[in-house]
């Protein structure tokens, strides 16, 4: 029985040491922090949303008053307009916005960023048959030829080249269909529901449809991007040669970078075509789109881009420059706060730290009535407070905890940014509480750690029991065969060492 006690040992220790083990995991995590779950705040309303198939007049006139003639919203020719900062997406003045309209070769915006995010600008396209022979404007390719990207990226922006739209989807995405796929699914990215395209360079199709809203939004992405700023403001490009054809030569037909002989009409004025401080960017026309124009302009700190659709003529134009002197005469970009501007602090509960520092999560930057400067309020709110006003730990730097945003007179949020947790508030564990702040994790364990060490003692007991019981039954065995009465001390292997004397031997004698 000594040696079997002896065997038994090292496993009752390593028992032992497992339980503490155990019991010490569970400690630890029943201190640890979980992940937070908060959610982002939701997003800013930059403009009254307009019903997609809408055709009211949605005017924003904030202007009237202070900036001379160009203080009173402007007057347009277009079905539907829209005036936005370039920088923050601010709607300045729009009309009829949420109206579905054809976007004719505007439609070119989206195609030409997708090619610039997606070829080298060196990368030679084949020409295919899905890319010549295209109905409206064109670059003349020819199935065969081998073209850089970059020339058919400036094919597209500035001749308008539909085939040369069409080249560049295949060479990005092997067929139209694709590449078209590719184009709502941007679309969808930037967040934006009234938008489908089922081609790249614009041709009418009763799927293929915008919005003046959310082709702005697609050109503020577009516009972020410095090599299509380059493309959209050029105004004559040389191609070269390719193994099939010589040199081309493009032009852009945006009127605005270059025509010094046909005037349009501003604010009542006759000015040339040609206007300072154009960055671009494309225009567009199908019988059914009438004249569509996306216009850039940069005066100064301040990036206006002004949207027109189903105008006529060189209106659209008068429309386009229109809106932007509007926008430069009466708003300015004004910085509240800066990334990080402690904007709120709050008491915090279950936690060593006693209270949070709420801060910006990036700068509050608003596009406002200049005229009106003082009209304009910032304020904000904590989403994440209970009703005492405290904030609940665990909280990790970063968290969303609420918003700040920047109100004119009349309610309306011109700009609005999340409020952030400044740093990280771990949760403490009351031990004398069954309820802790992780939500009953650390009770959880301490269940589950004496559950534990309750089954191994049973275990261990029930082992030395049957272990026992070996013993005992293997003296009464010797008692009864040999007539005396074994003590414990007697090694069971003399036991067996007589028992094999007295048996009797086989075999010779």
């Amino acid at each position: 029985m000594k040696v079997f006690r002896n065997r038994l040992a090292p496993a009752v220790s390593l028992i032992a040491a497992l339980v503490v083990m155990m019991a010490a995991m569970s400690s630890i995590s029943a201190y640890a922090v979980p992940d937070s779950d908060t959610g982002s705040a939701a997003e800013a309303a930059t403009g009254s949303e307009v019903d997609v198939d809408s055709e009211n007049d949605g005017s924003v006139a904030d202007g009237e008053g202070g900036a001379g003639k160009y203080g009173k919203a402007p007057e347009l020719v277009a079905s539907s307009a829209i005036l936005v900062n370039a920088k923050t997406g601010d709607v300045l003045f729009e009309k009829s916005a949420g109206a579905k309209r054809w976007p004719a070769s505007c439609t070119k915006i989206l195609t030409a960023l997708l090619a610039i995010e997606n070829l080298d600008p060196n990368e030679m396209v084949e020409i295919t048959g899905a890319a010549v022979n295209i109905e409206g404007s064109s670059i003349g390719l020819i199935a065969g030829e081998q073209i850089r990207a970059d020339d058919l990226i400036y094919g597209a922006l500035l001749e308008s080249g539909n085939d040369a739209a069409a080249a560049l989807a295949v060479g990005v995405d092997g067929t139209l269909e694709k590449f078209a796929e590719r184009m709502n699914s941007r679309v969808a990215e930037l967040g934006l529901s009234h938008t489908n395209f089922v081609n790249p360079h614009g041709l009418d199709d009763p799927k293929h449809y915008t919005t003046a809203r959310d082709l702005a939004v697609i050109a503020c992405e577009a516009m972020k991007n410095a090599r299509f700023r380059k493309y959209v403001s050029t105004y004559q490009y040389t191609m070269s040669e390719t193994n099939l054809q010589p040199k081309r030569y493009f032009h852009n037909s945006n009127r605005l970078l270059y025509d010094t002989l046909t005037h349009i009409n501003v604010y009542g004025d006759s000015v040339p075509a040609k206007y300072p401080d154009i960055t671009g960017i494309k225009t567009g026309f199908t019988d059914k789109a009438g004249n569509c124009i996306v216009v850039g302009m940069k005066r100064d700190d301040k990036e206006f881009i002004a949207v027109v659709l189903k105008s006529q003529g060189m209106a659209s134009y008068s429309d386009a420059v229109s809106m932007l002197e509007y926008g430069m005469h009466n708003f300015d970009e004004v910085t509240y706060h800066k990334k990080g501007y402690e904007m709120f602090e709050r008491p915090v509960e279950g936690s060593e730290l006693k209270s949070m520092k709420l801060v910006l999560a990036e700068d509050l930057i608003a596009t406002v009535n200049k005229n009106k400067e003082a009209d304009y309020s910032v304020d904000g709110e904590v989403s994440a407070a209970s009703t005492s006003g405290a904030l609940s730990a665990p909280i990790k730097a970063g968290d969303v905890c609420g918003i700040a945003w920047v109100k004119s007179s009349d309610g309306k949020t011109v700009a609005q940014v999340d409020l952030v947790a400044a740093e990280t508030a771990a949760a403490l564990v009351d031990e004398t509480d069954s309820h802790t702040d992780d939500g009953g994790v650390g009770t959880a364990s301490l269940i589950l750690t004496i559950g534990v060490v309750a089954v191994l003692a049973a275990v261990l007991v029930v082992v030395i029991s049957v272990v026992r019981s070996a013993a005992a039954r293997r003296r009464r065995r010797a008692n009864r065969m040999y007539g005396a009465k074994l003590k414990d001390s007697v090694d069971p292997r003399e036991v067996r060492r007589i028992k094999n004397i007295n048996k009797p031997r086989r075999g010779r004698y």
